[in-house]
Protein backbone atom coordinates (compact mmCIF):
# COMPACT_ATOMS: atom_id res chain seq x y z
CA UNK A 1 0.00 0.00 0.00
CA UNK A 2 2.79 2.40 0.98
CA UNK A 3 4.72 1.64 -2.24
CA UNK A 4 1.66 2.24 -4.41
CA UNK A 5 1.02 5.55 -2.60
CA UNK A 6 4.62 6.66 -3.22
CA UNK A 7 4.25 5.57 -6.84
CA UNK A 8 1.04 7.59 -7.19
CA UNK A 9 2.63 10.69 -5.66
CA UNK A 10 5.63 10.31 -7.97
CA UNK A 11 3.35 10.05 -11.05
CA UNK A 12 1.29 13.08 -10.00
CA UNK A 13 4.41 15.19 -9.51
CA UNK A 14 5.93 13.98 -12.78
CA UNK A 15 2.67 14.64 -14.65
CA UNK A 16 2.53 18.16 -13.23
CA UNK A 17 6.12 18.86 -14.19
CA UNK A 18 5.72 17.43 -17.70
CA UNK A 19 2.49 19.35 -18.23
CA UNK A 20 4.05 22.63 -17.14
CA UNK A 21 7.18 22.07 -19.27
CA UNK A 22 5.17 21.08 -22.34
CA UNK A 23 2.87 24.06 -21.94
CA UNK A 24 5.75 26.52 -21.70
CA UNK A 25 7.71 24.89 -24.52
CA UNK A 26 4.74 24.72 -26.88
CA UNK A 27 3.49 28.25 -26.24
CA UNK A 28 6.77 29.85 -27.33
CA UNK A 29 7.67 27.31 -29.99
CA UNK A 30 8.02 28.22 -33.67
CA UNK A 31 5.85 25.17 -34.42
CA UNK A 32 2.94 27.00 -32.79
CA UNK A 33 1.64 29.30 -35.56
CA UNK A 34 -0.87 30.89 -33.18
CA UNK A 35 1.78 32.19 -30.74
CA UNK A 36 2.08 35.96 -31.02
CA UNK A 37 5.61 37.14 -31.78
CA UNK A 38 7.72 38.22 -28.77
CA UNK A 39 4.87 37.62 -26.32
CA UNK A 40 5.34 35.52 -23.21
CA UNK A 41 2.73 32.87 -22.42
CA UNK A 42 0.14 34.18 -20.01
CA UNK A 43 -0.36 32.57 -16.62
CA UNK A 44 -3.87 34.00 -16.37
CA UNK A 45 -6.33 31.30 -15.38
CA UNK A 46 -9.02 30.32 -17.85
CA UNK A 47 -12.12 28.29 -17.30
CA UNK A 48 -12.68 24.71 -18.29
CA UNK A 49 -15.54 25.77 -20.54
CA UNK A 50 -13.25 28.19 -22.41
CA UNK A 51 -10.76 25.35 -23.00
CA UNK A 52 -13.55 23.09 -24.29
CA UNK A 53 -14.79 25.80 -26.65
CA UNK A 54 -11.27 26.59 -27.87
CA UNK A 55 -10.69 22.92 -28.67
CA UNK A 56 -13.99 22.62 -30.55
CA UNK A 57 -15.07 19.64 -28.45
CA UNK A 58 -18.67 18.48 -28.24
CA UNK A 59 -19.70 18.57 -24.60
CA UNK A 60 -22.68 18.66 -22.31
CA UNK A 61 -22.76 20.59 -19.06
CA UNK A 62 -23.79 18.32 -16.18
CA UNK A 63 -24.83 19.05 -12.61
CA UNK A 64 -22.15 20.06 -10.14
CA UNK A 65 -19.98 21.93 -12.65
CA UNK A 66 -19.02 18.77 -14.53
CA UNK A 67 -18.84 18.40 -18.31
CA UNK A 68 -19.24 15.25 -20.42
CA UNK A 69 -16.83 15.66 -23.32
CA UNK A 70 -17.05 13.47 -26.42
CA UNK A 71 -13.65 12.56 -27.88
CA UNK A 72 -13.42 10.72 -31.19
CA UNK A 73 -10.51 8.84 -32.74
CA UNK A 74 -9.86 5.55 -34.57
CA UNK A 75 -13.59 5.19 -35.22
CA UNK A 76 -14.35 5.14 -31.49
CA UNK A 77 -16.05 7.77 -29.33
CA UNK A 78 -15.24 8.15 -25.64
CA UNK A 79 -17.15 10.13 -23.02
CA UNK A 80 -14.73 11.83 -20.64
CA UNK A 81 -15.99 13.69 -17.58
CA UNK A 82 -14.10 16.87 -16.70
CA UNK A 83 -14.47 19.37 -13.90
CA UNK A 84 -12.56 22.11 -12.12
CA UNK A 85 -11.48 21.62 -8.54
CA UNK A 86 -9.41 23.48 -5.98
CA UNK A 87 -6.06 21.76 -5.41
CA UNK A 88 -5.16 24.06 -2.55
CA UNK A 89 -5.48 27.63 -1.31
CA UNK A 90 -2.34 29.74 -0.88
CA UNK A 91 -1.58 31.69 2.29
CA UNK A 92 -2.81 34.78 0.40
CA UNK A 93 -6.22 33.14 -0.12
CA UNK A 94 -5.70 32.41 -3.84
CA UNK A 95 -7.33 29.18 -4.98
CA UNK A 96 -5.04 27.08 -7.15
CA UNK A 97 -7.30 25.10 -9.46
CA UNK A 98 -6.94 21.87 -11.38
CA UNK A 99 -8.93 20.28 -14.16
CA UNK A 100 -9.75 16.72 -13.21
CA UNK A 101 -10.76 14.32 -15.97
CA UNK A 102 -11.75 10.67 -15.99
CA UNK A 103 -13.25 8.05 -18.24
CA UNK A 104 -15.05 4.85 -17.41
CA UNK A 105 -13.29 1.61 -18.36
CA UNK A 106 -15.42 -1.16 -16.81
CA UNK A 107 -18.12 -1.81 -14.22
CA UNK A 108 -17.62 -3.98 -11.18
CA UNK A 109 -20.67 -6.06 -10.30
CA UNK A 110 -22.15 -5.01 -6.98
CA UNK A 111 -20.42 -6.74 -4.11
CA UNK A 112 -17.59 -7.99 -6.33
CA UNK A 113 -14.03 -7.68 -5.12
CA UNK A 114 -11.46 -7.01 -7.85
CA UNK A 115 -9.31 -10.04 -8.58
CA UNK A 116 -5.63 -10.05 -7.71
CA UNK A 117 -4.90 -10.28 -11.44
CA UNK A 118 -6.81 -7.01 -12.01
CA UNK A 119 -5.17 -5.27 -9.06
CA UNK A 120 -1.74 -6.42 -10.24
CA UNK A 121 -2.44 -5.25 -13.81
CA UNK A 122 -3.60 -1.81 -12.59
CA UNK A 123 -0.59 -1.46 -10.26
CA UNK A 124 1.81 -2.36 -13.08
CA UNK A 125 0.09 0.06 -15.46
CA UNK A 126 0.18 2.88 -12.90
CA UNK A 127 3.82 2.20 -12.08
CA UNK A 128 4.83 2.61 -15.73
CA UNK A 129 2.44 5.40 -16.75
CA UNK A 130 3.98 8.83 -17.27
CA UNK A 131 0.64 10.61 -17.17
CA UNK A 132 -2.64 9.68 -15.51
CA UNK A 133 -3.61 6.67 -13.48
CA UNK A 134 -6.09 3.84 -13.35
CA UNK A 135 -8.42 3.76 -10.35
CA UNK A 136 -10.53 0.90 -8.99
CA UNK A 137 -13.42 1.69 -6.65
CA UNK A 138 -16.65 -0.05 -5.62
CA UNK A 139 -18.38 1.05 -8.84
CA UNK A 140 -15.82 0.25 -11.49
CA UNK A 141 -12.49 0.93 -13.09
CA UNK A 142 -11.56 4.38 -14.41
CA UNK A 143 -8.67 6.10 -16.16
CA UNK A 144 -7.99 9.59 -14.81
CA UNK A 145 -5.69 12.57 -15.12
CA UNK A 146 -5.49 16.18 -14.00
CA UNK A 147 -3.96 19.43 -15.25
CA UNK A 148 -3.17 22.71 -13.53
CA UNK A 149 -5.76 25.17 -14.82
CA UNK A 150 -3.47 28.22 -14.56
CA UNK A 151 -0.91 26.80 -17.00
CA UNK A 152 -3.22 24.77 -19.25
CA UNK A 153 -3.41 25.69 -22.93
CA UNK A 154 -6.12 24.53 -25.30
CA UNK A 155 -3.54 22.28 -27.02
CA UNK A 156 -2.34 20.77 -23.75
CA UNK A 157 -5.93 20.13 -22.68
CA UNK A 158 -6.79 18.48 -26.02
CA UNK A 159 -3.65 16.33 -25.87
CA UNK A 160 -4.66 15.03 -22.46
CA UNK A 161 -8.21 14.26 -23.56
CA UNK A 162 -6.88 12.26 -26.51
CA UNK A 163 -4.39 10.55 -24.23
CA UNK A 164 -7.27 9.32 -22.04
CA UNK A 165 -9.21 8.30 -25.16
CA UNK A 166 -6.50 6.21 -26.82
CA UNK A 167 -5.01 4.72 -23.65
CA UNK A 168 -8.52 3.98 -22.44
CA UNK A 169 -9.28 1.98 -25.57
CA UNK A 170 -6.32 -0.31 -24.85
CA UNK A 171 -7.03 -0.46 -21.12
CA UNK A 172 -10.74 -1.25 -21.53
CA UNK A 173 -9.99 -4.34 -23.65
CA UNK A 174 -7.39 -5.67 -21.20
CA UNK A 175 -9.54 -4.97 -18.14
CA UNK A 176 -12.63 -6.50 -19.73
CA UNK A 177 -10.68 -9.73 -20.24
CA UNK A 178 -9.48 -9.70 -16.62
CA UNK A 179 -13.03 -9.12 -15.37
CA UNK A 180 -14.31 -12.02 -17.48
CA UNK A 181 -11.65 -14.27 -15.93
CA UNK A 182 -12.72 -13.07 -12.48
CA UNK A 183 -16.36 -13.88 -13.24
CA UNK A 184 -15.39 -17.37 -14.45
CA UNK A 185 -13.30 -17.99 -11.32
CA UNK A 186 -16.18 -16.87 -9.08
CA UNK A 187 -18.65 -19.11 -10.96
CA UNK A 188 -16.29 -22.11 -10.71
CA UNK A 189 -15.81 -21.52 -6.98
CA UNK A 190 -19.56 -21.86 -6.36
Amino acid sequence: MFRSMISLIRRVLLASLLSACATLAYADSPSNPDAPANEQPTAQAQTLEQLLDAGGFMYKKLDGGKYRVMVEGNGEVTAIVCYEGVAYTTNDGVEVKIIYMYRWLADLAEGTEPSMALVKYVNNWNDKAYVGSVIINQYGVYNSNFLWLSSCTAQNFADNLYFLHYDGLKLAKEIKGLLEETSQEAANAR
